[in-house]
Formats: structure tokens, C-alpha cells, sequence
């Protein structure tokens, strides 16, 4: 039963490695990204103190 548990584990682990470096490709080298990244910029200098805002923000990062 551990053994199964360590399988699906490594599993989600990979998927949200693929997830992460699909997301590092879009807003890193997509112009479309670097447009929703730019924005998000502006909008996080804007509203310093939203959560939300701040939120988008590090989900729009590439690192």
C-alpha cells in the first residue's frame, strides 16, 4: 500500500513540474504572455496592496 501511495505521489509531482515549465514557456518567451505580463505589472503597481492583484501577479511571472 506505500508503494502505491510513492507511485501517485511522483505522478502529481511530475504533472505539476509539466504544468509549471508550460506556464515558464508561456509568460517567459509567448509575446501574448509578455502582453499579460506586462499588465499584470501595471496593475500590481497600481494596486500595491490587493491580494488578488498580487496573486496574478506571481502566477504571472516566468521564474
Amino acid at each position: 500500500m506505500k508503494f502505491y501511495h510513492l507511485r501517485q505521489r511522483c505522478a502529481m509531482s511530475r504533472l505539476s513540474h509539466e504544468l509549471e515549465s508550460a506556464r515558464w514557456h508561456f509568460f517567459g518567451y509567448n509575446p501574448i504572455g509578455a502582453k499579460i505580463l506586462n499588465a499584470a505589472d501595471w496593475l500590481h503597481k497600481r494596486f500595491p496592496k490587493s491580494t488578488v492583484v498580487h496573486k496574478l501577479w506571481l502566477y504571472c511571472l516566468p521564474f
